[in-house]
C-alpha cells in the first residue's frame, strides 16, 4: 500500500509546477497512444467457495497478496520476459480533444497467503479433511489449498478516459490529469493444488472486473509520456478452475487497489 499512497500524495502538488498556455496547446483528436508499465496491487479479504462432487465448503476472510518480481534488468527489460513481472499495457484513441477510449490488459498476481488461519463452513468427503464444518478455524496449507492467480490475474478491459487541461512547463513539456473507468473480463491462469489433487495450471475465463482510475501524465514533445496511475476496482470470479475435473470449481469476489 505504501507506494500507492505516495502516488496519491504526490499527484496534485506536482501539477503546480506547470502553467497553462493555450497558444501552444497541441491537438490530440484522432491520435492513438500506447502504454506499457508495471503495477503493485493490494486486495481485500474474500470468501472463497469450493464446490465439487465430494465437497461443498467456504473458506472465509481469506487473505492474499501480490507477487512482484525483483526489479532487475532481467526480466523487466528482457525482450523475451516482458510479461513475467506484474505489467500493464494497452492502447487508446482520442475521440475528442479531451476524451479517449482505450483497450488494456492488467497482468496482476494474486497469491493466497499460506499458513494463515481461516474459518471453514461446509462439508468435505473422501480426503484427509473429511468432516462437517461450522465456522471452524483451519490453517491454509499446501495440503489443503494452494491457490495463486499468478500467470496471472489478467484483467482485459475496455474503458473511457477524460483528459484534463494541459499545463505547460515549456513548449515541449506539459502535464495533465486524467480520470476514467473501465470494465472487462478476468482471464486468469490459476495455479491450484487442492485437496490432494494434482497441480492444475490452465487459462480459464473466470469472471469480470470493473475499475476506476486517476492518473498524472507528463508528456514530452507530444510524442512520449510517463504516467503514474492509481486504480481501484471490483473483481468477481464465479468460475475458477481448481483441478483437471470440470465439476471442481471455486468462486470469489473482492476489491483491489493498484
Amino acid at each position: 500500500m505504501r507506494p500507492l499512497l505516495l502516488v496519491l500524495l504526490t499527484l496534485f502538488p506536482f501539477t503546480n509546477c506547470f502553467t497553462q498556455d493555450t497558444k501552444t496547446t497541441s491537438k490530440d483528436k484522432g491520435t492513438i497512444y500506447f502504454n506499457w508499465g508495471w503495477n503493485r496491487s493490494s486486495y481485500t479479504r474474500s470468501n472463497i467457495h469450493f464446490a465439487g462432487a465430494y465437497y461443498d465448503f467456504t473458506l472465509k476472510d481469506v487473505k492474499a497478496t501480490d507477487r512482484p518480481s525483483p526489479f532487475r534488468l532481467d526480466p523487466y527489460f528482457h525482450p523475451l520476459k516482458l510479461t513475467i513481472p506484474q505489467v500493464n499495457y494497452g492502447m487508446g484513441y482520442f475521440l475528442k480533444e479531451q476524451e479517449s477510449i482505450y483497450l488494456g490488459v492488467d497482468h496482476m498476481k494474486y497469491v493466497v497467503t499460506q499458513g494463515q488461519k481461516a474459518k471453514i463452513d461446509g462439508q468435505i468427503n473422501g480426503t484427509p479433511y473429511d468432516g462437517t464444518y461450522n465456522d471452524t478455524e483451519i490453517e491454509i496449507s499446501d495440503k489443503l489449498l494452494l491457490l495463486e492467480h499468478t500467470d496471472g490475474l489478467n484483467y482485459i478491459h475496455f474503458g473511457y478516459a477524460h483528459h484534463g487541461k494541459k499545463y505547460y512547463l515549456n513548449p515541449s513539456i506539459f502535464g495533465s490529469l486524467m480520470g476514467g473507468g473501465a470494465a472487462g473480463l478476468i482471464y486468469p491462469r490459476t495455479n491450484a493444488t487442492f485437496l490432494g489433487n494434482e497441480r492444475y495450471d490452465e487459462f480459464n475465463l473466470a469472471g469480470y472486473g470493473i475499475t476506476g482510475k486517476i492518473a498524472l501524465r507528463i508528456s514530452f514533445w507530444n510524442k512520449f509520456f510517463i504516467q503514474a496511475t492509481t486504480k481501484a476496482g471490483f473483481i468477481n470470479m464465479p468460475n475458477i478452475r481448481t483441478t483437471q475435473f470440470v465439476d471442481d470449481k471455486a468462486s470469489q469476489h473482492f476489491f483491489f487497489i493498484q
